[in-house]
């Protein structure tokens, strides 16, 4: 029978041990939570697109300010988490945007973006609809729409 040092100290040993691989594991796990929460923000930005076009194919242009594009898109898809994110301002769009003349088209233009991108890189959405990730050099060198389009602000 172990004595109440040894007890002290093999308790001490297993936490070290524990804390350890826990510790080893937090690294992994983290990339993995970085890893889906940019894969969340890439559909969100697909979704966002997906409505935007279809608002453009309903109206016969694009929504000019963001209350128009969020009543579509609480209509079409209810109450939901991407639309508080726009209303928040996490995803920024371009409103009124004149998508068949865009000088660079619609594969090579930003339509919308995490709010972070311009500073950290991240998530975009293209005019076309696809999503694809950007550093900030990258995002800030894109075509972006030309006026009248304007970023929307929470």
């Amino acid at each position: 029978m172990l004595g109440k040092q040894a007890m002290r100290a093999m308790t001490a040993i297993l936490a070290a041990i524990s804390l350890a691989a826990l510790l080893a594991c937090a690294g992994p796990l983290q990339k993995v939570r970085q890893a889906a929460q940019r894969a969340k923000q890439q559909n969100d930005l697909k979704q966002i697109g997906i409505e935007y076009l279809n608002y453009g194919a309903t109206n016969g242009k694009s929504p000019a300010t963001l209350d128009e594009f969020l009543t579509f898109f609480d209509k079409s898809l209810g109450p939901n988490p991407i639309s508080a994110d726009l209303r928040s301002g996490k995803y920024i769009i371009y409103l009124d945007v004149k998508l068949k003349n865009l000088p660079k088209g619609t594969q090579n233009t930003v339509l919308g973006y995490e709010s972070t991108v311009p500073t950290a890189g991240g998530p975009v959405l293209m005019a076309d609809g696809s999503a694809q990730a950007m550093t900030a050099e990258e995002f800030n060198a894109a075509a972006k729409p030309p006026a009248p389009a304007k970023p929307s602000k929470p």
